[in-house]
């Protein structure tokens, strides 16, 4: 029920909810290893986490770098998995192409580090996917990632009944979050996307990664929950 001594792998730890993960659960006395494929970002996380920190470069999006990747890693207690990239575009305008791609980031990406941390994790270990809760609400244009988050949830279902007793498995849906995800807007576009998704939710406002990090350490720390998907959403679902 404690995260203090346990060791905590976080893909896409280095930004956003991930690094809010990794810096929860290094102030419960975890010691983090956050992957990402920006060697700048390993640096820079690791020196704002502290000495609970170690950074490791990974593109998940290759299979073979997973597995080398736990290889090197070793033993450890809980896997979190929020680092991936999803296109957003409507079915007609969008390529098989980059529908695979976002699928072999989010839904493949997922899937193989699940498959090679398995032998890595200690008894009483948990795994947290990532889904998003567009799946539940599909949005007209929202397409690729409705369909991947859906995937996401169910696979995260089956592995929960696969994996037992030893290993948990839970997903979080996260909802609007102010992240890095929204750099590519102007402060402009950034503020009125915002406002417009605030008027909606019942608690008119955007979340926090830190709100995110909070529901990853519960399902880390709680022993009797596996197989659910947690909605950190500001009540997108009632929209």
């Amino acid at each position: 029920m404690q995260l203090k001594d346990k060791r905590v792998v976080i893909i896409g730890g280095t930004s956003g909810i991930g690094f809010a993960i990794a810096m929860a659960a290094a102030k419960e006395g975890a010691e983090v290893i956050v992957a990402s494929r920006s060697s700048d970002k390993i640096k820079e996380a690791e020196k704002r986490i502290g000495k609970n920190a170690q950074g490791r470069q990974l593109d998940m999006r290759h299979e073979n770098e997973l597995e080398k990747f736990f290889q090197q890693v070793g033993h450890f207690d809980h896997l979190q998995i929020p680092g991936s990239e999803v296109l957003s575009a409507s079915f007609f305008k969008t390529s098989t192409m980059d529908v695979k791609k976002s699928f072999d980031s989010k839904f493949w990406g997922q899937y193989n580090a699940v498959k090679y941390a398995v032998p890595y994790l200690n008894k009483e270990s948990s795994v947290t996917l990532f889904s998003g809760s567009i799946s539940d609400r599909p949005r007209k244009g929202r397409l690729v990632e409705a369909s991947i988050n859906s995937v996401i949830e169910g696979f995260c279902r089956a592995l929960a009944v696969e994996l037992a007793p030893v290993i948990r498995v839970n997903a979080i849906s996260p909802g609007v979050i102010d992240t890095p995800l929204f750099n590519h807007l102007n402060d402009h576009e950034r503020k009125q996307l915002f406002s417009n998704i605030e008027t909606l939710l019942p608690l008119k406002r955007i979340g926090k990664p830190e709100e995110v990090a909070h529901a990853a350490l519960f399902l880390m720390t709680n022993s009797y929950t596996t197989g659910i998907t947690l909605h950190v959403d500001g009540g997108y679902l009632l929209m």
